[in-house]
Protein backbone atom coordinates (compact mmCIF):
# COMPACT_ATOMS: atom_id res chain seq x y z
CA UNK A 1 0.00 0.00 0.00
CA UNK A 2 0.91 3.74 -0.60
CA UNK A 3 2.92 4.88 2.33
CA UNK A 4 4.15 1.76 3.77
CA UNK A 5 8.00 0.03 3.32
CA UNK A 6 11.23 1.18 2.93
CA UNK A 7 11.91 4.67 1.92
CA UNK A 8 12.92 4.92 -1.86
CA UNK A 9 16.91 5.95 -2.34
CA UNK A 10 17.88 8.76 -4.08
CA UNK A 11 19.65 6.80 -6.65
CA UNK A 12 16.44 4.47 -7.08
CA UNK A 13 14.10 7.51 -7.64
CA UNK A 14 16.80 9.26 -9.95
CA UNK A 15 16.46 5.76 -12.15
CA UNK A 16 12.95 5.61 -12.02
CA UNK A 17 12.22 9.45 -12.69
CA UNK A 18 14.47 9.15 -16.01
CA UNK A 19 12.91 5.67 -16.84
CA UNK A 20 9.45 7.48 -16.31
CA UNK A 21 10.60 10.10 -18.47
CA UNK A 22 11.91 8.43 -21.13
CA UNK A 23 8.65 6.61 -21.11
CA UNK A 24 6.48 10.05 -21.80
CA UNK A 25 9.22 10.83 -24.06
CA UNK A 26 8.79 8.18 -26.30
CA UNK A 27 5.90 8.69 -28.17
CA UNK A 28 6.82 12.33 -28.75
CA UNK A 29 9.14 12.06 -32.30
CA UNK A 30 5.75 10.95 -34.20
CA UNK A 31 3.31 12.99 -32.17
CA UNK A 32 5.90 15.78 -33.93
CA UNK A 33 4.43 14.87 -37.56
CA UNK A 34 2.05 17.17 -38.92
CA UNK A 35 -1.48 14.88 -39.99
CA UNK A 36 -0.07 14.47 -43.55
CA UNK A 37 2.50 12.21 -42.09
CA UNK A 38 1.67 10.77 -38.40
CA UNK A 39 -0.08 7.69 -39.68
CA UNK A 40 1.50 7.58 -42.99
CA UNK A 41 2.48 3.93 -42.17
CA UNK A 42 -0.64 2.67 -40.78
CA UNK A 43 -2.22 3.31 -44.61
CA UNK A 44 -1.89 1.38 -47.27
CA UNK A 45 2.00 2.29 -48.31
CA UNK A 46 2.75 0.55 -45.04
CA UNK A 47 2.01 -3.08 -46.92
CA UNK A 48 5.44 -2.01 -48.90
CA UNK A 49 7.49 -0.97 -45.93
CA UNK A 50 10.11 -3.77 -45.43
CA UNK A 51 11.91 -4.55 -41.68
CA UNK A 52 14.28 -2.19 -42.03
CA UNK A 53 12.11 0.69 -43.52
CA UNK A 54 9.63 0.55 -40.68
CA UNK A 55 12.17 0.33 -37.75
CA UNK A 56 13.95 3.97 -39.93
CA UNK A 57 10.43 5.55 -40.03
CA UNK A 58 9.75 5.02 -36.13
CA UNK A 59 12.74 7.12 -35.97
CA UNK A 60 11.51 10.18 -37.71
CA UNK A 61 10.71 13.29 -35.98
CA UNK A 62 9.82 16.10 -38.13
CA UNK A 63 8.25 16.88 -41.03
CA UNK A 64 10.86 17.51 -43.39
CA UNK A 65 12.24 14.04 -41.77
CA UNK A 66 9.29 12.57 -42.87
CA UNK A 67 9.03 14.23 -46.71
CA UNK A 68 12.71 13.18 -47.07
CA UNK A 69 11.75 9.75 -46.39
CA UNK A 70 8.65 8.86 -48.57
CA UNK A 71 10.36 10.39 -51.49
CA UNK A 72 13.19 8.40 -50.63
CA UNK A 73 11.00 5.60 -50.25
CA UNK A 74 9.51 5.83 -53.70
CA UNK A 75 12.26 6.31 -55.57
CA UNK A 76 13.43 3.07 -53.78
CA UNK A 77 10.70 1.37 -56.07
CA UNK A 78 10.61 3.19 -59.35
CA UNK A 79 11.51 1.14 -62.30
CA UNK A 80 12.88 4.34 -64.15
CA UNK A 81 14.99 6.69 -62.54
CA UNK A 82 15.54 8.92 -64.96
CA UNK A 83 12.24 10.34 -65.87
CA UNK A 84 9.86 12.37 -63.13
CA UNK A 85 6.90 9.49 -63.04
CA UNK A 86 7.44 6.65 -61.00
CA UNK A 87 5.23 4.06 -62.58
CA UNK A 88 5.74 1.57 -59.52
CA UNK A 89 4.08 4.49 -57.75
CA UNK A 90 1.23 5.36 -59.90
CA UNK A 91 -0.13 1.68 -60.16
CA UNK A 92 0.19 1.42 -56.41
CA UNK A 93 -1.92 4.44 -56.38
CA UNK A 94 -4.30 3.19 -59.05
CA UNK A 95 -4.87 -0.04 -57.20
CA UNK A 96 -5.45 2.02 -53.73
CA UNK A 97 -8.22 3.94 -56.08
CA UNK A 98 -10.05 0.43 -57.22
CA UNK A 99 -9.97 -0.87 -53.96
CA UNK A 100 -11.56 2.15 -51.89
CA UNK A 101 -14.05 2.28 -54.45
CA UNK A 102 -14.86 -1.49 -53.90
CA UNK A 103 -13.58 -2.56 -50.57
CA UNK A 104 -15.35 0.00 -48.17
CA UNK A 105 -17.62 -1.20 -45.26
CA UNK A 106 -18.96 0.77 -42.36
CA UNK A 107 -16.89 3.54 -42.38
CA UNK A 108 -13.47 1.49 -42.95
CA UNK A 109 -11.32 2.03 -46.43
CA UNK A 110 -11.19 -0.01 -48.62
CA UNK A 111 -7.69 -0.35 -49.49
CA UNK A 112 -7.32 -1.37 -45.71
CA UNK A 113 -9.05 -4.07 -45.72
CA UNK A 114 -7.82 -7.76 -46.44
CA UNK A 115 -9.18 -7.53 -49.85
CA UNK A 116 -7.96 -4.35 -50.44
CA UNK A 117 -4.28 -5.27 -49.38
CA UNK A 118 -3.99 -8.29 -51.78
CA UNK A 119 -5.20 -6.14 -54.55
CA UNK A 120 -2.85 -3.42 -53.97
CA UNK A 121 0.22 -5.56 -53.30
CA UNK A 122 -0.83 -8.69 -56.51
CA UNK A 123 -2.98 -6.57 -58.46
CA UNK A 124 -6.70 -6.90 -59.72
CA UNK A 125 -6.91 -10.73 -59.18
CA UNK A 126 -7.11 -12.42 -62.89
CA UNK A 127 -10.12 -14.07 -61.96
CA UNK A 128 -12.37 -14.50 -59.21
CA UNK A 129 -15.08 -16.87 -58.08
CA UNK A 130 -18.18 -16.44 -55.79
CA UNK A 131 -19.83 -18.59 -53.61
CA UNK A 132 -23.00 -19.01 -51.78
CA UNK A 133 -23.20 -19.60 -47.91
CA UNK A 134 -24.16 -22.91 -47.97
CA UNK A 135 -20.97 -24.70 -49.89
CA UNK A 136 -18.14 -26.13 -48.17
CA UNK A 137 -15.24 -24.52 -46.60
CA UNK A 138 -13.07 -27.11 -47.03
CA UNK A 139 -13.28 -27.77 -50.87
CA UNK A 140 -14.01 -24.36 -51.84
CA UNK A 141 -12.15 -24.43 -55.23
CA UNK A 142 -14.41 -27.64 -55.68
CA UNK A 143 -16.74 -26.76 -58.18
CA UNK A 144 -18.98 -30.21 -57.43
CA UNK A 145 -18.13 -29.72 -53.93
CA UNK A 146 -21.09 -29.00 -51.14
CA UNK A 147 -22.08 -29.48 -47.93
CA UNK A 148 -24.55 -28.38 -45.19
CA UNK A 149 -22.53 -25.76 -43.36
CA UNK A 150 -24.07 -22.40 -43.34
CA UNK A 151 -21.43 -19.34 -43.63
CA UNK A 152 -21.31 -15.94 -45.32
CA UNK A 153 -20.70 -15.39 -48.57
CA UNK A 154 -17.35 -15.84 -49.96
CA UNK A 155 -14.60 -14.75 -52.92
CA UNK A 156 -12.29 -17.04 -54.35
CA UNK A 157 -9.58 -14.71 -55.70
CA UNK A 158 -7.68 -16.55 -58.16
CA UNK A 159 -3.85 -15.34 -59.62
CA UNK A 160 -1.84 -16.56 -62.41
CA UNK A 161 2.18 -16.99 -61.04
CA UNK A 162 2.99 -16.43 -64.76
CA UNK A 163 1.39 -12.75 -64.89
CA UNK A 164 3.23 -12.01 -61.52
CA UNK A 165 6.64 -11.10 -61.07
CA UNK A 166 8.83 -13.38 -60.81
CA UNK A 167 10.98 -12.74 -57.93
CA UNK A 168 7.70 -13.20 -55.89
CA UNK A 169 8.45 -16.79 -56.64
CA UNK A 170 4.84 -18.56 -57.03
CA UNK A 171 5.34 -22.24 -57.18
CA UNK A 172 2.61 -24.41 -58.72
CA UNK A 173 0.25 -23.12 -61.50
CA UNK A 174 -2.29 -20.94 -58.84
CA UNK A 175 -2.39 -18.30 -56.06
CA UNK A 176 -5.58 -18.44 -54.26
CA UNK A 177 -7.21 -16.44 -51.69
CA UNK A 178 -10.40 -16.96 -50.40
CA UNK A 179 -12.34 -14.47 -48.22
CA UNK A 180 -15.82 -15.03 -46.48
CA UNK A 181 -18.10 -12.30 -45.60
CA UNK A 182 -18.46 -11.91 -41.79
CA UNK A 183 -21.92 -10.47 -42.01
CA UNK A 184 -24.37 -11.04 -45.00
CA UNK A 185 -24.94 -7.78 -47.27
CA UNK A 186 -22.12 -5.74 -45.54
CA UNK A 187 -19.30 -6.16 -47.76
CA UNK A 188 -16.96 -7.23 -44.86
CA UNK A 189 -14.74 -9.83 -46.23
CA UNK A 190 -12.01 -10.87 -44.17
CA UNK A 191 -9.04 -13.24 -45.79
CA UNK A 192 -9.44 -17.31 -44.46
CA UNK A 193 -6.15 -18.19 -43.13
CA UNK A 194 -7.32 -21.56 -42.30
CA UNK A 195 -7.19 -23.15 -46.27
CA UNK A 196 -5.03 -25.28 -47.45
CA UNK A 197 -3.83 -22.79 -49.67
CA UNK A 198 -3.32 -19.59 -47.35
CA UNK A 199 0.17 -20.30 -45.94
CA UNK A 200 1.39 -20.24 -50.23
CA UNK A 201 -0.89 -17.00 -50.24
CA UNK A 202 0.27 -15.21 -47.05
CA UNK A 203 4.25 -16.06 -47.79
CA UNK A 204 3.47 -14.34 -51.07
CA UNK A 205 2.42 -11.37 -49.71
CA UNK A 206 5.04 -11.54 -46.91
CA UNK A 207 7.65 -11.01 -49.75
CA UNK A 208 6.05 -8.34 -51.81
CA UNK A 209 8.00 -5.42 -49.92
CA UNK A 210 11.41 -6.64 -50.30
CA UNK A 211 10.51 -7.68 -54.33
CA UNK A 212 9.58 -4.29 -54.90
CA UNK A 213 12.29 -2.67 -53.39
CA UNK A 214 14.34 -1.87 -56.47
CA UNK A 215 17.19 0.57 -55.35
CA UNK A 216 18.37 -0.06 -51.50
CA UNK A 217 20.94 1.22 -51.48
CA UNK A 218 19.77 4.69 -52.44
CA UNK A 219 20.21 7.46 -50.17
CA UNK A 220 18.86 10.25 -52.12
CA UNK A 221 15.49 10.49 -54.15
CA UNK A 222 17.33 12.10 -57.88
CA UNK A 223 15.74 14.81 -59.13
CA UNK A 224 14.39 13.61 -62.44
CA UNK A 225 14.40 14.75 -66.44
CA UNK A 226 11.00 16.02 -68.06
CA UNK A 227 11.28 14.40 -71.04
CA UNK A 228 12.03 11.10 -72.24
CA UNK A 229 15.63 10.93 -73.97
CA UNK A 230 16.76 14.70 -72.86
CA UNK A 231 19.48 15.70 -70.00
CA UNK A 232 18.74 18.50 -67.55
CA UNK A 233 18.90 22.02 -68.59
CA UNK A 234 21.59 24.27 -67.68
CA UNK A 235 20.48 28.07 -66.13
CA UNK A 236 21.68 29.19 -70.19
CA UNK A 237 18.46 27.01 -71.56
CA UNK A 238 16.45 27.69 -68.57
CA UNK A 239 16.94 31.18 -69.16
CA UNK A 240 15.10 31.46 -72.26
CA UNK A 241 11.97 30.66 -70.52
CA UNK A 242 11.66 34.24 -69.56
CA UNK A 243 11.86 35.51 -73.02
CA UNK A 244 9.00 37.45 -74.09
CA UNK A 245 7.79 38.12 -77.89
CA UNK A 246 9.77 35.20 -79.21
CA UNK A 247 9.19 35.21 -83.08
CA UNK A 248 6.68 32.20 -83.26
CA UNK A 249 4.95 32.56 -80.47
CA UNK A 250 1.69 34.36 -82.27
CA UNK A 251 2.32 31.18 -85.28
CA UNK A 252 2.78 28.08 -83.52
CA UNK A 253 0.23 25.47 -83.00
CA UNK A 254 0.82 24.07 -79.59
CA UNK A 255 -1.72 21.11 -78.48
CA UNK A 256 -1.02 19.95 -74.73
CA UNK A 257 -2.83 16.71 -73.98
CA UNK A 258 -3.07 13.33 -71.69
CA UNK A 259 -2.27 10.22 -73.87
CA UNK A 260 -2.00 6.89 -72.89
CA UNK A 261 0.54 4.52 -72.04
CA UNK A 262 -0.54 1.28 -70.36
CA UNK A 263 -4.05 0.59 -68.61
CA UNK A 264 -2.93 2.54 -65.54
CA UNK A 265 -0.77 5.57 -66.65
CA UNK A 266 -1.39 8.84 -69.01
CA UNK A 267 1.99 11.13 -69.87
CA UNK A 268 1.53 14.21 -71.81
CA UNK A 269 1.88 14.86 -75.03
CA UNK A 270 2.93 17.58 -76.58
CA UNK A 271 2.54 18.73 -80.18
CA UNK A 272 4.56 21.58 -81.79
CA UNK A 273 3.37 22.59 -85.66
CA UNK A 274 4.85 25.97 -87.13
CA UNK A 275 4.31 27.44 -90.94
CA UNK A 276 6.92 26.18 -93.22
CA UNK A 277 8.75 29.36 -93.34
CA UNK A 278 9.42 29.51 -89.54
CA UNK A 279 13.17 28.41 -88.48
CA UNK A 280 14.06 24.84 -88.19
CA UNK A 281 14.50 24.35 -84.50
CA UNK A 282 17.40 22.70 -83.14
CA UNK A 283 16.83 22.35 -79.35
CA UNK A 284 14.17 22.18 -76.90
CA UNK A 285 14.34 22.83 -73.25
CA UNK A 286 11.64 23.51 -70.44
CA UNK A 287 10.58 22.69 -66.88
CA UNK A 288 7.80 20.82 -65.06
CA UNK A 289 6.38 22.13 -61.72
CA UNK A 290 3.35 21.15 -59.63
CA UNK A 291 0.43 23.52 -58.94
CA UNK A 292 2.77 24.90 -55.97
CA UNK A 293 5.62 26.10 -57.85
CA UNK A 294 7.99 22.99 -56.98
CA UNK A 295 10.23 22.41 -59.70
CA UNK A 296 9.99 18.60 -60.13
CA UNK A 297 12.28 18.23 -62.95
CA UNK A 298 13.93 20.52 -66.26
CA UNK A 299 15.27 19.14 -69.63
CA UNK A 300 16.89 19.82 -72.47
CA UNK A 301 16.56 17.87 -76.11
CA UNK A 302 17.59 17.89 -79.57
CA UNK A 303 14.44 18.97 -81.71
CA UNK A 304 13.47 16.43 -84.27
CA UNK A 305 11.08 17.60 -87.15
CA UNK A 306 8.31 15.67 -88.54
CA UNK A 307 6.39 16.78 -91.67
CA UNK A 308 2.96 17.94 -91.06
CA UNK A 309 1.97 18.44 -94.49
CA UNK A 310 3.48 21.76 -95.81
CA UNK A 311 4.03 22.29 -92.24
CA UNK A 312 7.21 21.42 -89.74
CA UNK A 313 5.52 19.31 -86.57
CA UNK A 314 7.54 18.28 -83.28
CA UNK A 315 6.76 16.03 -80.68
CA UNK A 316 7.76 16.05 -76.87
CA UNK A 317 6.48 13.08 -74.10
CA UNK A 318 6.62 14.08 -70.43
CA UNK A 319 6.22 10.86 -67.97
CA UNK A 320 4.04 12.48 -65.10
CA UNK A 321 1.52 10.77 -62.72
CA UNK A 322 -1.70 12.39 -62.13
CA UNK A 323 -2.16 15.68 -60.56
CA UNK A 324 -1.91 19.64 -61.86
CA UNK A 325 1.27 21.18 -63.36
CA UNK A 326 3.09 23.86 -65.00
CA UNK A 327 4.44 22.78 -68.12
CA UNK A 328 7.08 25.36 -69.86
CA UNK A 329 9.03 24.64 -73.14
CA UNK A 330 11.01 26.77 -75.63
CA UNK A 331 12.27 25.96 -78.73
CA UNK A 332 15.12 27.62 -80.15
CA UNK A 333 17.55 27.78 -83.22
CA UNK A 334 21.26 28.00 -82.57
CA UNK A 335 20.99 29.83 -79.07
CA UNK A 336 18.35 32.07 -79.94
CA UNK A 337 15.05 30.87 -78.53
CA UNK A 338 12.53 31.24 -81.08
CA UNK A 339 8.97 30.02 -79.33
CA UNK A 340 8.27 30.09 -75.47
CA UNK A 341 4.66 28.65 -74.72
CA UNK A 342 3.42 27.74 -70.69
CA UNK A 343 0.33 26.17 -69.70
CA UNK A 344 -1.53 24.79 -66.67
CA UNK A 345 -2.12 20.80 -66.89
CA UNK A 346 -4.35 18.83 -65.17
CA UNK A 347 -3.23 15.03 -65.95
CA UNK A 348 -6.00 12.22 -64.96
CA UNK A 349 -5.37 8.81 -64.74
CA UNK A 350 -7.56 5.36 -66.46
CA UNK A 351 -9.54 4.57 -63.98
CA UNK A 352 -8.80 2.04 -61.91
CA UNK A 353 -11.49 -0.54 -63.11
CA UNK A 354 -14.51 -1.47 -65.72
CA UNK A 355 -14.16 -0.76 -69.21
CA UNK A 356 -12.48 2.86 -70.51
CA UNK A 357 -12.21 4.60 -73.78
CA UNK A 358 -9.44 6.49 -74.73
CA UNK A 359 -9.84 9.68 -76.69
CA UNK A 360 -9.78 9.60 -80.69
CA UNK A 361 -7.01 11.04 -82.20
CA UNK A 362 -7.18 12.44 -86.28
CA UNK A 363 -4.73 13.09 -88.37
CA UNK A 364 -3.79 12.84 -92.55
CA UNK A 365 0.22 11.75 -91.39
CA UNK A 366 0.88 8.51 -90.33
CA UNK A 367 4.26 7.07 -90.69
CA UNK A 368 5.43 3.88 -89.61
CA UNK A 369 7.91 4.00 -86.82
CA UNK A 370 8.37 0.39 -85.91
CA UNK A 371 9.93 -0.48 -81.84
CA UNK A 372 8.84 3.38 -80.88
CA UNK A 373 8.26 3.05 -76.96
CA UNK A 374 4.42 2.37 -76.08
CA UNK A 375 3.45 5.82 -74.75
CA UNK A 376 5.56 7.92 -76.74
CA UNK A 377 3.49 10.84 -78.03
CA UNK A 378 1.10 10.10 -80.72
CA UNK A 379 2.75 6.90 -81.84
CA UNK A 380 0.31 4.31 -81.61
CA UNK A 381 1.25 0.36 -82.12
CA UNK A 382 4.61 1.07 -84.57
CA UNK A 383 2.18 4.60 -86.41
CA UNK A 384 3.33 7.83 -85.69
CA UNK A 385 0.54 10.49 -86.43
CA UNK A 386 0.98 14.33 -87.03
CA UNK A 387 -2.50 15.32 -85.11
CA UNK A 388 -4.73 17.46 -87.22
CA UNK A 389 -5.18 20.87 -86.15
CA UNK A 390 -5.78 22.68 -88.81
CA UNK A 391 -9.34 22.62 -90.93
CA UNK A 392 -8.15 23.31 -94.55
CA UNK A 393 -6.97 20.17 -96.11
CA UNK A 394 -6.52 18.92 -100.09
CA UNK A 395 -9.64 16.97 -100.80
CA UNK A 396 -7.74 13.97 -101.78
CA UNK A 397 -6.54 13.05 -98.21
CA UNK A 398 -7.22 10.25 -95.95
CA UNK A 399 -8.17 11.25 -92.42
CA UNK A 400 -6.74 8.49 -89.93
CA UNK A 401 -7.87 7.92 -87.04
CA UNK A 402 -6.57 5.94 -83.34
CA UNK A 403 -7.62 5.02 -80.09
CA UNK A 404 -7.17 2.83 -77.29
CA UNK A 405 -9.72 0.84 -75.06
CA UNK A 406 -8.97 -0.39 -71.39
CA UNK A 407 -10.47 -4.00 -70.42
CA UNK A 408 -12.60 -4.51 -73.39
CA UNK A 409 -14.99 -7.28 -72.36
CA UNK A 410 -14.49 -10.40 -74.56
CA UNK A 411 -16.43 -13.53 -75.34
CA UNK A 412 -14.61 -16.63 -74.48
CA UNK A 413 -13.41 -17.40 -77.68
CA UNK A 414 -13.70 -14.15 -79.60
CA UNK A 415 -11.70 -11.42 -80.28
CA UNK A 416 -12.49 -8.07 -78.77
CA UNK A 417 -14.28 -5.29 -81.17
CA UNK A 418 -16.03 -1.96 -80.66
CA UNK A 419 -18.17 -0.12 -82.98
CA UNK A 420 -17.76 2.97 -84.98
CA UNK A 421 -20.23 5.14 -86.51
CA UNK A 422 -19.33 7.81 -88.66
CA UNK A 423 -22.08 10.92 -89.37
CA UNK A 424 -21.48 13.15 -91.93
CA UNK A 425 -22.89 16.59 -92.56
CA UNK A 426 -22.40 19.60 -94.52
CA UNK A 427 -23.90 22.90 -94.02
CA UNK A 428 -25.81 21.39 -90.86
CA UNK A 429 -27.59 18.52 -92.78
CA UNK A 430 -26.56 15.15 -92.81
CA UNK A 431 -25.62 13.07 -95.85
CA UNK A 432 -27.19 10.07 -96.19
CA UNK A 433 -27.52 7.79 -93.33
CA UNK A 434 -24.85 7.13 -90.70
CA UNK A 435 -21.76 4.83 -92.13
CA UNK A 436 -21.80 1.91 -89.46
CA UNK A 437 -18.55 -0.26 -89.17
CA UNK A 438 -16.40 -2.71 -86.69
CA UNK A 439 -13.30 -1.74 -84.84
CA UNK A 440 -10.99 -4.82 -84.11
CA UNK A 441 -9.02 -4.28 -81.34
CA UNK A 442 -5.45 -5.37 -81.37
CA UNK A 443 -3.74 -5.98 -77.62
CA UNK A 444 -0.31 -3.84 -77.29
CA UNK A 445 -0.15 -5.03 -73.48
CA UNK A 446 -2.21 -6.56 -70.25
CA UNK A 447 -5.73 -4.73 -70.60
CA UNK A 448 -4.88 -2.04 -73.49
CA UNK A 449 -6.14 -2.65 -76.30
CA UNK A 450 -5.41 -0.38 -79.76
CA UNK A 451 -8.11 0.44 -82.99
CA UNK A 452 -6.85 2.18 -85.72
CA UNK A 453 -8.20 2.79 -89.43
CA UNK A 454 -8.45 5.45 -91.62
CA UNK A 455 -11.35 7.47 -93.99
CA UNK A 456 -10.92 8.20 -97.61
CA UNK A 457 -11.94 11.91 -97.73
CA UNK A 458 -11.59 11.74 -101.52
CA UNK A 459 -14.73 10.04 -101.94
CA UNK A 460 -16.25 12.91 -101.08
CA UNK A 461 -18.18 14.32 -104.13
CA UNK A 462 -16.83 17.93 -104.11
CA UNK A 463 -14.86 19.95 -102.49
CA UNK A 464 -16.24 22.42 -99.15
CA UNK A 465 -17.00 22.25 -95.83
CA UNK A 466 -17.68 19.49 -93.73
CA UNK A 467 -18.79 18.28 -89.94
CA UNK A 468 -17.38 14.66 -89.51
CA UNK A 469 -18.56 13.03 -86.40
CA UNK A 470 -17.26 10.35 -84.59
CA UNK A 471 -18.61 7.87 -82.12
CA UNK A 472 -16.65 4.83 -80.54
CA UNK A 473 -19.04 2.70 -79.03
CA UNK A 474 -18.57 -1.01 -76.86
CA UNK A 475 -20.84 -3.75 -78.57
CA UNK A 476 -23.79 -3.29 -75.52
CA UNK A 477 -23.81 0.61 -76.38
CA UNK A 478 -22.96 1.79 -72.78
CA UNK A 479 -19.96 2.87 -73.03
CA UNK A 480 -19.18 5.55 -75.79
CA UNK A 481 -16.47 8.69 -76.49
CA UNK A 482 -17.58 11.29 -79.54
CA UNK A 483 -15.30 13.07 -81.74
CA UNK A 484 -16.23 15.82 -83.89
CA UNK A 485 -13.98 17.75 -86.28
CA UNK A 486 -15.01 20.27 -89.24
CA UNK A 487 -12.63 20.28 -92.33
CA UNK A 488 -12.35 22.06 -95.19
CA UNK A 489 -11.56 20.31 -98.82
CA UNK A 490 -9.56 21.98 -101.28
CA UNK A 491 -8.98 20.56 -104.96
Amino acid sequence: MAGRGRPMSLRAFVCCAVFSLAAALAPVAMAQLSGEHADWDSGPEGYLLTKKERKEWKDISSDAEAKRFIDLFWARRDPNLDTPLNEFKARFEALVRYADQNFGFEGTRGALTDRGRVAILLGQPHSIEHRGPTETVSLMDDLDAGSDEVRGNAELWLYDPQRLPADLKVRGSRLMFIFFEQKAETNNYVLDRSHQDSALATSTLSRAPDVYLLHPDLNEAPKPVSVVGGTPADPTHLAWLSTTNAPLNDTARVVMEAGVADAVLRPLWVHVQLPAEAPVLDTFAGRVSRADGEVISTFQIAAKALAAGSERAYHLTFPLEMGSFRVEIAGAMGAVPQLVHAADIEVAGVPADGFWLSPMWLGLSAEQEPGVALGAAYCFGGWHLVPLVVETIPHQSELSYFGFAVRPAVAEGQSPELKLRITVKRDGKRLGSPLTIKLPLAKLAEDLYLYANMLNLGAFPEGGEYQLGFRVEDQTGQVSIEREVTVKLVD
